[in-house]
């Protein structure tokens, strides 16, 4: 596990249980993201080639992700499994979606010039992963600021995604995502 995104589901490296459903081999595992065949009918013109985002197109089944670069898996952290994003070496690399919602903080640290602490009128945001390996001291600096405390599971871990958010605040139901075109 490498972190967590936006949404508060994990970020894993490119490698994971060939089996997604059991403890089992570890396997690199592949984007479903294809170069397209043809020529581009706009823009810099020519044969697609893979050098531009609009070059690929999502082939789902053609890898082991799904278009935003996740999967549901057992890992290690999530012994009964959790749908995690996976970074890959090839495109799309990173995630380009969520599956799940974003937190409201990470809205208000758009655009702004300081990205470790940003007040607005309603209360105190900090980028916790200048803080992942002191979790006191940045609970102390949030409550210093007039913010509420993070949650946090023993280990130091964020609750799962959707906990205790109220409706509207987890995954997305039938789990579509703001990339797949729903």
């Amino acid at each position: 596990m490498i972190g967590f995104a936006a949404d508060g589901f994990p970020i894993y490296g490119q490698y994971g249980y060939s089996d997604p459903a059991k403890k089992s081999g570890m396997k690199k595992l592949k984007s479903s993201y294809r170069v397209k065949s043809g020529t581009r009918p706009s823009g810099p013109g020519g044969r697609y080639n893979g050098k531009f985002t609009q070059d690929w197109a999502f082939v789902s089944g053609a890898g082991d992700l799904d278009q935003c670069n996740g999967r549901f898996a057992v890992t290690p952290e999530y012994p009964n499994g959790t749908y995690h994003y996976v970074l890959t070496d090839t495109f799309p690399f990173i995630p380009r979606c969520w599956m799940g919602s974003p937190d409201s903080s990470f809205m208000r640290l758009k655009g702004r010039g300081r990205a470790d602490l940003e007040t607005d009128e309603r209360e105190a945001t900090i980028d916790f992963a200048v803080f992942a390996d002191n979790i006191d001291v940045a609970v102390q600096l949030v409550q210093a600021q007039g913010g509420h405390p993070p949650r946090f599971l023993p280990g130091g871990r964020p609750p799962p995604p959707g906990a205790g958010r109220g409706p509207g605040r987890g995954q997305r139901p039938g789990g579509r995502s703001p990339c797949s075109g729903s």
